[in-house]
């Protein structure tokens, strides 16, 4: 189950996921903690969008970022892929016409979520 640990098996194994945390915060490896929002129960609608661009995904989302929560340019026939959270489709509606209007991007799809199944599922990196 995620995020629970058999600690005294850790322990016995000489590893526990707290003592790995520490272990990253004195490498230099932990930029900082967040706060984990819900946002289902904040009534937020996560949304995937894909982009074909002709610009700059910097250059996008300097105009465009204020729903995105995560960016990342990919490789595939889309070149980057975005993570949105909207308090209704309107809002959705609105990013959507703005991103067609852009001139750097060449073309955009997007998928609402029906559920989340994971999400800040970062510990499972650590064991």
């Amino acid at each position: 189950m995620a995020g629970s640990h058999d600690r005294p098996s850790a322990r016995r194994e000489g590893w526990t996921p707290d003592d790995r945390v520490l272990d990253l915060e004195r490498e230099g490896r932990v930029d900082g903690y967040v706060p984990t929002l819900d946002y289902d129960a904040l009534g937020m609608q996560t949304v995937m969008v894909r982009l074909r661009l002709t610009g700059d995904i910097e250059a996008v989302l300097a105009d465009h970022s204020a729903r995105v929560t995560d960016a990342y340019e990919t490789t595939g026939p889309y070149d980057a892929f975005l993570v949105a959270r909207f308090d209704d489709l309107g809002e959705l509606n609105e990013f959507l016409a703005e991103l067609s209007t852009d001139d750097r991007v060449a073309a955009a799809t997007a998928n609402v979520a029906l559920r989340t199944a994971c999400e800040y599922e970062f510990a499972r990196l650590l064991e």
